[in-house]
């Protein structure tokens, strides 16, 4: 339910979704993360905050597969 509720802020877009989406990519359940980071994928570059570069490095480097694929793109 929390991933469907993150991939929601994505699909919003409005900026406080947005930088409240930032939050979720450090989650501890890496399902939550990747559905932020999934959700970052679907927003006009442009939107995107700043703070949301670093927050998408630091994920990568947790090591999990399936943020590294998503942070990647």
């Amino acid at each position: 339910v929390q991933e469907a509720a993150v991939s929601a802020l994505g699909i919003l877009g409005n900026p406080d979704d947005l930088e409240r989406l930032v939050g979720y990519i450090g989650h501890q359940d890496v399902k939550v993360a990747e559905a932020a980071v999934e959700a970052f994928n679907h927003v006009a570059e442009g939107k995107i905050p700043e703070s949301a570069k670093p927050a998408i490095r630091k994920a990568i480097e947790r090591g999990d597969p399936g943020l590294t694929t998503l942070g990647a793109q």
